[in-house]
Parts: C-alpha cells; structure tokens; sequence
C-alpha cells in the first residue's frame, strides 16, 4: 500500500472509530480497541531482548540475536497490539544498529500505522517515528539504481516530509531544508533527465525560504543549497548574490571566495564578447580577488594569472600591464616565456611599440635559447619600418633556431627584408631556403620571381655601365694561366 494511500486509510480509520464512539458504549468501545499493554510472554522477553540490542560491558549489540527473538515473539502475538507495534519498533532499532536500513523501512511503517491507528504512542513519538522514515526513504532512494524507482522512492521521501511538515505543531528549519534537498535531488540527480527540472529546483527555492522564515540567523548550509539551486537554473546572478552573502558573515572561508570568484567567471564565459554585462561579470571577478587577498586567500601564481585575464579578457591593458609587471618583476607570477610575451602584447595594445619591443629584448635575455623571441622583436622592428633592426633580430632567431613550423616563414622573411634593403643575392639565398622547407609556398615564389627578375636587371645595368673595350674583351680567348700581366710603367 502506497504512502498517500496508508495515510487516507490511516484518516479514515480514525474518523470511524470517533463516529464508533459516539453510537457505542465506552466500555465496548475500550473491549474492542487493541489495549495499551504487554501480554505477559512479551514482558517477560523484553530485558533480555534490550541486553541484546544495546549489548553488555564488553560485549558488542548482538542485533541477529535481537531479531530471531523478535520474530519469535511476534508469530505469537496478535498483529493489531501493542505487542507487535512496541516489538516492531525494537526490530526496526536492531535493522537500524546492522545498517541495513532497507529491512528497518517496511518495520518502521508497521510502528507508524499501529501507533496512527490506536495511538500506541504520544504524538511526539510518532513524529519522531515519521521523520525517521523520511531519512531512511532518502537514503533508500541514494541506492536505487533504476532510474524510475528512485523518482518513486524519492517522491515518497517528500510526500512524508511534507506529512511531518502539516502534523507537527512547530515546523523546523531542518525539515524545511530536508524538503528543499530532496526536491534538489529530484531535480539534479542520477534520475533527472539531461537539463534539471526547472519545475522541482523552484519547488526546492520556496522551501528554502520558508527554512529562512524559522531561524533568525541564516545557516550557511541553506545558502549553499540555493547557490546549487540557482546554478543549477543557470542563474548566475542569484547566485552570486547568496554567496556575496556568505562571504560577508564567514570573510575567512577560502572555500566561499573560491566559489563566488566561479561564479561570476562563469557568468562572463556566457555573455557575448565585448558586451556591458560581460566586462561587468569581469569587474566584478577582480573585486573578488581583491577582497578574497586582504582576508589573506588567493595570493599564489595561479591567483593572478586569473587576475591578470580578467583585465585582459575584459580589454582593460592598463590593470592587465600593471598585475604583470608587478607579478614577474615581484614574483608572484611565474616569470615564463609566455607571460614576457603577454606583458609585450599588452603594450602593443596601448600602442606603445617601444615598449613591446623592450619588453621582448629583455624576455629574450631570460630565454637565450628561444629564437622565437627574436622573430617577434623584428617583426615589431619591421611594423615601425626599422627594417636593418627587423633583419638583425631575424638572423639572431635563425641562428638560435625556432619552431620547425616557424623556420620556412623566418627564412622567407629575412630573404624579403635583404630584398627590402637591396641585398639581392643574399634576398635570393634565403627565399631559396625557404622554399626547400616549404616549396609550396605562393609569397615565397612570388618573392624570388621578383627577386631573380632584379638581379637580372642589375647584371643589365652593369653590363651597359662598363667600358667598351671592356666588353670587347669579354669575347677574347682568356691567357693561360701562367702569363703573368706586364707590371704597371711607373709614371712620369
């Protein structure tokens, strides 16, 4: 029988026995009822059951033991006592002591039904009976692999959740907050489908808010559950709000600054590049690590390389220049080749080209062996038309080697400068390595057209500028190698 089912019958049962009440004597009525008492086998059990389930000095519960009894006991007594209900109850404590919480469910249920039926127990024993299933109905669901029946076995947790919520004369924040994790679950869980249940995650927001309306001063704990809640509803924003909360009552919890700093990166990561509301979600990011190394938290390298991008990341180059060149002179940022040549890029951005190019320089001095460096340093010479500095630079990073996927592109390049500078045969020399490495390449083809077609010009043109008997004698027969030429007539 169902839980919502249970309960109606449990209703109805007792609207009849008061309807019985009133058309039957007392006395037949109390004949009739299930006595509040012990028959005297079970009395007489029940010590030695009790050593057994809380054990001796010495001597652990012996729970199986218990049991055997129990069961013992109850083929012998009527199902609708006192004796079964008070027996059943000790089973359950027995299943409960062996963690096998799945056996101590149907007991339990038995105790409820007996005690909602006959009031075996006061009120506050059944309450605390109900609120015991609702914690075994969840750990229950936490188990089940099939998929629908934990979205059964978790509804059954609420719905007896919400019946301790209506019976008790004092709602508590932690059944408010119990109510509020399990419709999370529901919501998020293995059972959930693909996206969360928005449906069931605002279920779990209300009762949230109504643990906040019992208790004066908030537990971190429900903060926790609606920032899950409103990351699950990915929204960001609302989250942020409650862990801005948390971090204001508990400023020393590394933890929360952690999870705010998430929040408002991954706020950004979802805003349209460039946008208000993207560079806003960053300027708020750089707040947080900001507050977060005052109270003493993320102060190491990998803090702000996440400073240092989120000025980056938001266009802001000035805080971005000013975290790097604090960062790798102080060395609270790894000092490694590839923020040297953020910090140039940076400047680059600010249109200070000097800068950049000293920045560089002073990289390539760090990393003597990285050529690569230096083919930066002159394509920033050759971007302010410094071309004799571009090819120095080139030559230096041929020299010390860069990429493999970098050199046809570097050879090309110094051959174009040579070429830029009128060194043709040294242009033609470069381009033809070049297209050694990549003898695909169109520009570099282009390149040593153009470069072929200048020497030709200007073996041409010294052709014409020479002498005419110079010329004549380029078709005579040359003199063997032996003659020697007349030594010069000293002058008059």
């Amino acid at each position: 029988m169902s839980l919502i089912r249970r309960t109606l019958f449990s209703s109805l049962a007792q609207i009849s026995a008061l309807l019985v009440a009133i058309v039957i004597p007392v006395s037949l009525a109390a004949q009739e009822a299930p006595k509040k008492e012990f028959s005297d086998k079970v009395a007489e059990s029940l010590q030695a059951i009790g050593i057994k389930l809380t054990g001796q000095p010495g001597q652990p519960p012996d729970y199986d033991g218990a049991i055997q009894d129990i069961n013992a006991l109850l083929a012998q007594v009527k199902p609708e006592s006192y004796d079964t209900a008070y027996l059943s109850q000790m089973k359950a404590q027995a299943y409960i002591g062996k963690q096998d919480y799945a056996a101590s469910l149907p007991v339990l249920e038995t105790v409820y039904r007996l005690s909602k039926a006959y009031g075996f127990f006061d009120k506050t024993q059944e309450l605390g009976i109900l609120w015991m299933l609702a914690q075994l109905y969840v750990q229950d669901a936490s188990l089940e692999k099939n998929t629908e029946l934990q979205k059964l076995k978790f509804a059954k947790a609420l719905s007896t959740v919400r019946d301790w919520l209506k019976e008790t004369p004092k709602p508590t924040f932690d059944a408010y907050y119990f109510a509020a994790s399990i419709l999370y679950q529901q919501a998020t869980g293995s059972g959930a489908a693909k996206e969360p249940d928005k449906k069931l995650l605002k279920e779990a927001a209300i009762e949230c808010e109504h643990a906040l309306t019992t208790i004066l001063k908030p537990r971190d704990q429900i903060y926790q559950l609606l920032v899950a809640i409103s990351q699950a509803s990915n929204d960001q924003e609302t989250a942020s709000k409650y862990l801005e909360l948390m971090v204001a009552a508990n400023p020393k919890s590394s933890n929360y600054w952690t999870m705010l700093l998430s929040t408002y990166l991954t706020a950004a990561d979802t805003m349209p590049e460039g946008s208000f509301l993207r560079n806003d979600a960053y300027a708020k990011a750089v707040y947080t690590i900001e507050r977060a190394q005052k109270n003493g938290f993320m102060t190491g390298p990998q803090d702000y390389q996440r400073l240092f991008a989120c000025y980056f990341n938001s266009g802001q180059y000035e805080g971005s220049v000013d975290v790097l060149e604090d960062g790798l002179r102080t060395g609270k940022m790894e000092a490694d080749q590839r923020n040297w040549e953020l910090l140039s890029s940076c400047y680059l951005q600010l249109n200070q080209t000097q800068k950049a190019i000293d920045t560089l320089i002073e990289a390539s001095k760090r990393f003597p062996d990285k050529g690569d460096i230096d083919m930066q340093i002159g394509y920033l010479y050759y971007g302010n038309e410094q071309y004799r500095k571009a090819l120095d630079y080139m030559k230096i990073a041929r020299d010390k080697g860069v990429a493999e996927n970098r050199k046809a592109s570097l050879l090309f390049f110094i051959g174009y400068l040579h070429f830029e500078l009128k060194e043709l045969d040294e242009a033609l020399a470069s381009v033809i390595q070049s297209l050694e490495i990549d003898p695909k390449s169109q520009n570099a083809k282009d390149v040593k057209q153009a470069i072929t077609e200048a020497i030709a010009m200007r073996d041409r043109n010294l052709k014409k500028d020479q002498p005419a008997e110079k010329q004549a004698d380029k078709g005579k027969p040359e003199q063997p190698a032996t003659t020697q030429a007349a030594p010069a007539q000293p002058s008059k």
